[in-house]
C-alpha cells in the first residue's frame, strides 16, 4: 500500500473544497509552524497571521471528524532563533 503525505504551513485562506480533498486523499497531513506568538510568527512569515494558521488547523480537525476520514494531522513545531526559549506548544485541538 502506498501512503501519501502532504506538508503545509496553512498560512493562507484555504477553501473548504481543497480541505475536503486533502482529507479524502492524503494519509498524513503535516502542519509546520515556526512560531506560535504573533511576534515570532511575523519574523518568519512576512504579512502572515498566526490566527489564520490556527483557524485553518482547527477547521481541518473539525472537517476530518465530520467527514470521518482517517487522515493523521501532525503538528510540526519548528525551533528557531526567536522561539528557542519558548516551551513546546501543543496544538489547539487534539489532532
Amino acid at each position: 500500500m502506498i501512503k501519501t503525505t502532504l506538508s503545509s504551513n496553512v498560512s493562507h485562506k484555504i477553501s473548504i473544497e481543497l480541505k475536503s480533498s486533502i482529507l479524502k486523499y492524503v494519509d498524513v497531513f503535516k502542519v509546520s509552524v515556526s512560531g506560535i506568538t504573533k511576534d515570532v510568527y511575523k519574523k518568519y512569515h512576512r504579512g502572515g497571521n498566526i490566527q489564520t494558521v490556527l483557524k485553518n488547523i482547527s477547521e481541518f480537525v473539525m472537517l476530518r471528524d465530520e467527514l470521518n476520514t482517517k487522515t493523521k494531522i501532525v503538528w510540526v513545531f519548528g525551533r528557531n532563533l526567536y522561539n528557542i526559549n519558548d516551551r513546546y506548544y501543543s496544538p489547539p485541538n487534539s489532532v
